[in-house]
């Protein structure tokens, strides 16, 4: 490993022409810690932005304790790396088999999800013997009116809250109004929680 004072430094001296990865531990470590002490609520840190064991530790040690993974391969990275994590099942299409794998063999229980199909989907595979899990966390992705908003997020393809199945989630047993709303990592989209 090379080690230099900055990119600009490194450019210079490698001219490398594949893309090199610069690792800057202390600057993350400092970022989460900072993060961690100011925001009031949970954080979660997206692994797909860099899956790395290294940075997955640093950032444990700053403070970020829960985990946004959006594969059965970052559960697994995670789990293994952090034992102690929070892990949170953010994509809102999983495999039946990616869900099963992630609540009974690493303990996930937070999910998220836009659609009835896949909050059927999620009580199919956390079931046990025909009994539904009910430790689960689910966040549910909904788009909310934007019209007076000064921007505009990007559009989704599949809106919740709008035509077949916004409309039976609105309705499906379980689904109460959460008491806070929280940000859910999509523009223009709020979470809520089911019990």
């Amino acid at each position: 490993m090379f080690k230099h004072h900055s990119a600009l430094g490194l450019a210079t001296a490698l001219r490398p022409v594949q893309p090199v990865t610069l690792l800057r531990p202390h600057a993350a470590k400092r970022a989460a810690r900072f993060f961690a002490e100011k925001f009031p609520g949970k954080s979660l840190y997206a692994v797909k932005a860099n899956p790395s064991p290294d940075l997955l530790r640093v950032l444990w040690d700053a403070g970020v304790t829960h985990y946004d993974v959006a594969s059965l391969g970052e559960v697994r990275l995670v789990a293994e790396t952090l034992p102690e994590a929070v892990l949170c099942f953010m994509h809102p299409v999983k495999a039946e088999e990616a869900i099963a794998e992630a609540y009974f063999d690493y303990g996930v229980k937070t999910f998220s999800l836009d659609t009835l199909e896949e909050l059927e989907k999620i009580v199919r595979a956390t079931s046990k013997d025909g009994v539904a899990a009910t430790d689960l966390n689910l966040l549910v992705r909904l788009q909310v009116n934007n019209e007076h908003a000064k921007t505009q997020p990007r559009r989704q393809v599949r809106r919740a809250g709008r035509g077949r199945e916004g409309s039976a989630l609105r309705g499906a047993p379980g689904v109460r109004r959460a008491r806070h709303l929280l940000p859910c990592g999509e523009p223009g989209h709020v979470a809520c929680s089911l019990r």
